[in-house]
């Protein structure tokens, strides 16, 4: 910043800086903010996309380890499959398939993008696939489905396409998006 000599009331100089030479006008400042305001405007919606991708990233994090406590199950079972109810009823019966797959965290239940909200009695955002209860973890049935990434392979899944689509876990452990049919 240069320095420019000014006078003073008394007459005297002083070699204070000018503020006249380094301010900004009010119309420079209303450039900067309108610039500013573009940027923000550009960036919003990839952030938004990004914080879509890290949910869809929890979910099949979420049906990863609910299918991993299935294969446990299983492995203790002589490879069959437990027989939950498909939405895991509430009170004394959830308790019950809770303590089935030895559950004890129960935010795992529950898809980040699932926005329901708490008005809904029963907070689980997955399905079990009540058909392969009981059956052997890798029965034909179940392997063909699987292999084609069908709703009817999964063992659990969305119970809504929060993402654009329904996520599942399949008998082998794979978290993937599931294709609609059977």
């Amino acid at each position: 910043m240069p320095l420019v000599m000014n006078q003073s009331r008394a007459g005297r100089k002083s070699t204070m800086p000018s503020l006249s030479a380094s301010a900004f006008t009010f119309i420079e400042l209303l450039v900067v903010i309108a610039v500013l305001g573009v940027l923000a405007a550009l960036l919003a919606p990839a952030l938004g996309r990004g914080r879509g991708r890290a949910r869809d990233a929890q979910c099949l994090g979420n049906l990863r380890q609910l299918g991993l406590l299935v294969r446990l199950h299983a492995e203790d079972h002589g490879g069959r499959l437990p027989r939950l109810r498909a939405d895991f009823a509430t009170g004394p019966a959830r308790a019950a398939d809770l303590a089935l797959l030895n559950l004890r965290e129960p935010r795992l239940l529950r898809c980040p993008a699932d926005r329901s909200g708490p008005a809904r009695p029963d907070p689980m955002s997955y399905v079990w696939n009540t058909a392969a209860g009981g059956r052997l973890l890798h029965g034909d049935s179940l392997a063909e489905a699987a292999a084609r990434n069908a709703m009817s392979g999964a063992l659990f899944h969305d119970r809504e396409p929060w993402h654009g689509h329904r996520n599942g876990v399949m008998p082998d452990g794979r978290a993937v998006a599931l294709k609609e049919g059977p």
